[in-house]
């Protein structure tokens, strides 16, 4: 799992910044996605951890906020809907980017995920699959 690099941004001092000062956390049970993703990110200059699921995303929200969290609906453990939910309350100042794929085996459609994830505060919504230049073009938007 990726981490922050020591130092790069406090909690509550985004001035004191290192680097880019561009902190990305992608949440997603696809590895394969969270690796591809995370050297997308990491070329552009993001400074970026990685969770598995909802659960370790949390657990990296109470060692430092990023400005951004990248993450997935469905996934074991805590869900994207529950981490959103978490994001907006715990940290309201930190933007979420919410993309899905659907469930089909809980007969769940990506519209209707990325509609609801929307509705209780996503910034921005993705469609699964996309491209990661898509990505990199929302988080340039929302950090410039």
């Amino acid at each position: 799992m990726h981490r922050f690099a020591p130092g790069s941004r406090s909690d509550t001092a985004s001035s004191n910044r290192v680097g880019s000062g561009r902190r990305v956390l992608l949440v997603d049970d696809d590895e394969a996605l969270l690796e591809l993703l995370a050297r997308q990110l990491e070329a552009d200059d993001y400074d970026v951890a990685c969770a598995k699921n909802g659960e370790d995303a949390l657990g990296l929200l109470k060692e430092s906020a990023p400005d951004v969290v990248v993450m997935d609906v469905v996934m074991p453990e805590t869900d994207g809907i529950e981490l959103l939910l978490s994001i907006r309350k715990q940290h309201p100042a930190t933007k979420a980017v919410v993309m899905s794929g659907g469930s089909p085996r809980h007969y769940l459609d990506p519209d209707t995920l990325l509609s609801t994830a929307r509705h209780l505060g996503a910034i921005e919504v993705l469609q699964k699959p996309f491209r990661a230049r898509e990505l990199t073009s929302i988080l340039a938007t929302l950090l410039a």
